[in-house]
């Protein structure tokens, strides 16, 4: 018995010549395109970074009036911002905020007098990320004060070059 296959056939002719003989494929067509998937690449989480305990970096900047230390400290490294915060502090584990900003500049020297802070800003800063204390001269560089009692902050001086000493 003969099997049907998909490809042509020779059948023999009367005369001793062959001929080919398609065989009809036995699939049926359907109306309607089954939708082809077309996988891609799963986005995989980055992992998380440990949690570090404590800040980037923490400055003393002085004693206040009352014999309290003043400091300066930043949660995170930063080649651009910096999100600092300034603190009173009163004893372990009971430090008092006094004010948190941002900067696109550097901290450079500081000091405090009674109950006023002396600092500069420096406009630019060193490569990398920032550090608690900038060491480059050559950046233009602001004198600021402020008094704890009033709250208010003013800008003393504007320099071409940086400050390395406040006293």
């Amino acid at each position: 018995t003969a099997t049907p296959t998909s490809t042509p056939t020779l059948i023999p002719t009367p005369d001793g010549t062959t001929t080919a003989t398609p065989v009809v494929p036995t699939a049926t067509v359907t109306s309607t395109a089954t939708p082809t998937v077309i996988p891609s690449a799963t986005p995989e989480p980055l992992p998380l970074l440990p949690l570090r305990e404590g800040p980037f970096w923490t400055r003393p900047l002085g004693w206040d009036g009352n014999g309290q230390l003043l400091y300066l400290t930043t949660l995170c490294a930063s080649d651009l911002v910096q999100d600092y915060q300034l603190y009173r502090w009163r004893g372990l584990q009971r430090s008092e905020l006094l004010a948190t900003g941002q900067s696109l500049g550097s901290f450079g020297a500081a000091t405090v007098r009674g109950r006023q802070l002396f600092y500069t800003t420096v406009d630019g800063g060193d490569e990398g990320p920032r550090g608690s204390q900038t060491q480059s001269q050559r950046y233009p560089t602001t004198l600021w004060v402020w008094d704890f009692e009033s709250g208010g902050r003013a800008a003393l001086i504007e320099l071409v070059r940086g400050v390395r000493m406040v006293r």
